[in-house]
């Protein structure tokens, strides 16, 4: 059975190549790595058609016993070796008592990590210094932040937030997201957290892990929310804080936007604590998903209202609102290498990639992932604990529908019929750094890997800066000033 498996991967892998050497955009790089195809996407019509179609390709997944059925929370891509991708797993149930894992996984062996980190509890959000990338910021669901030197072997952080009575030492709730930051000059960097107790925190790595509170969330009433919508009508009572992000073209990342659970996007500066520079009353549903454009000063945002919105920090109105999607869009992320691509996943098991320059109200290509389907060989009947895993908010003050088990390959219900059970939800999604190739995290611990072809999105991949930044800002209709 291993030889025969191992020949249909081989075969599969020959056709994925042979695809790709009939793409018609040659500044495409191929990401000449041994894979283990497990499909590509599906289309119709004639030969020649389907080459040139714009197509999401499937490359290979990253799992192994040791993930099923565990939730993939988070992923971050090392800056160093852009081959290491970094995936956090974990529970966002409070009342499981389920590990957190870290594993560290290669191109070179997409079945087993190269590096394994347990943790007692449910990893929640990852962060790779720029500076030092052996340091690996992580944000745990009980309120802790670590940080792990990812060339020392075990399970011990270098450096661990510790409960203190007398001040506020760690967060009270989930640490939604941690983000390194560089106040100027080597040696300068800085960590922030972010969390649902609604504090901003930043900490001091000179002396151990000392936080200070640099804002508070306060709520405030979301007048989109008050117009009256059919998916969301409870408002909640704190500023709960659920994603963080920086202006990555801030040569000092002092300006931050926070997304957060009543639907407002919040714009604030570390240097002050006062009150918020902005508020965008951005959607009528918790704020899953907050990313700022590397090159210019837009940034997306997506929501549980099943909608993603396009903003310039400049304007509280929207720069774009995208077509609505079928369920609650959970992920976001920007293509390093063209300032007008992005990517989408949702709680319907769909990915879609964008191009702003093409269309700035469809996707240019967009994929159903496919459930688990047990590798030939195996055991049907073989039986894995169960993992629970409970959803984010689906609105201010609620929680989501309990999906525990659907989808998911330790589902007991799915012992004898693999091939009826649902897509996964989807959680998080990443670009490869170097690559067009996407990827994507879902509930059912499975990491895939998606191949973009037929679009050309590296062909403006050495573009400057300033050519980025033009050609988003012409594609949204954005006239850009002069600073004279």
């Amino acid at each position: 059975a291993k030889a025969k498996a191992k020949a249909k991967a081989k075969a599969k892998l020959a056709k994925a190549k042979q695809n790709e050497n009939l793409e018609t955009t040659s500044a495409e790089a191929p990401l000449s790595r041994p894979g283990t195809s497990d499909g590509t996407g599906s289309g119709s019509g004639s030969p020649t058609e389907e080459i040139l179609r714009p197509q999401l390709n499937l490359l290979w997944n990253y799992q192994s016993p040791l993930t099923v059925g565990r939730n993939v929370s988070c992923l971050a891509f090392n800056p160093k070796n852009p081959d290491l991708l970094a995936v956090g797993y974990g529970s966002f149930d409070f009342d499981t008592k389920d590990k957190g894992y870290i594993l560290f996984w290669s191109i070179k062996n997409p079945h087993y990590p190269c590096k394994k980190i347990e943790i007692a509890t449910g990893v929640t959000s990852l962060d790779f210094s720029q500076e030092s990338p052996n340091l690996l910021a992580v944000g745990l669901y009980n309120g802790s932040l670590a940080i792990y030197d990812i060339r020392e072997p075990g399970s011990e952080p270098a450096l661990k937030s510790v409960h203190e009575k007398s001040k506020k030492s760690k967060h009270s709730e989930p640490v939604w997201g941690v983000k390194w930051i560089y106040t100027g000059g080597p040696g300068t960097q800085l960590l922030t957290s972010i969390s649902t107790d609604g504090a901003v925190l930043l900490w001091n790595l000179k002396k151990g892990l000392e936080p200070k509170q640099i804002m508070q969330l306060k709520r405030i009433t979301n007048t989109e929310v008050l117009q009256g919508s059919s998916k969301v009508d409870v408002i909640s009572r704190q500023a709960s804080a659920l994603c963080i992000d920086f202006f990555q073209n801030d040569k000092t990342q002092q300006i931050y936007v926070a997304g957060t659970e009543g639907g407002i996007v919040h714009k604030c500066s570390v240097l002050y604590s006062e009150q918020t520079l902005e508020n965008y009353m951005a959607h009528t549903g918790p704020i899953y998903s907050i990313k700022c454009n590397p090159f210019t000063d837009l940034f997306l945002t997506s929501s549980a209202d099943e909608t993603i919105g396009l903003w310039d920090h400049k304007s509280t109105a929207p720069v774009l609102k995208f077509k609505k999607d079928r369920d609650a869009v959970q992920g976001l992320a920007w293509a390093p290498f063209d300032s007008c691509v992005f990517a989408s996943v949702s709680r319907d098991s769909s990915l879609k990639v964008w191009d702003l320059s093409s269309n700035t109200m469809l996707p240019i290509v967009q994929e159903t992932v496919r459930p688990w389907s047990r590798p030939e060989g195996e055991n049907k009947h073989q039986q894995t604990e169960q993992k629970t895993v409970i959803s984010r908010s689906e609105s201010p003050g609620l929680m989501a529908r309990d999906d525990t088990g659907v989808g998911s390959p330790s589902s007991p219900n799915a012992k004898d019929a693999v091939d009826s059970i649902r897509p996964p939800e989807l959680t998080c999604v990443a670009f490869a750094p170097e690559s067009p190739v996407v990827i994507v995290g879902g509930k059912d611990g499975i990491v895939r890997v998606y191949r973009i072809t037929n679009v050309g999105c590296m062909k403006n991949a050495n573009l400057s800066a300033e050519q980025q930044a033009d050609r988003l800002m012409d594609a949204v209709g954005i006239e850009i000033k002069s600073d004279d």
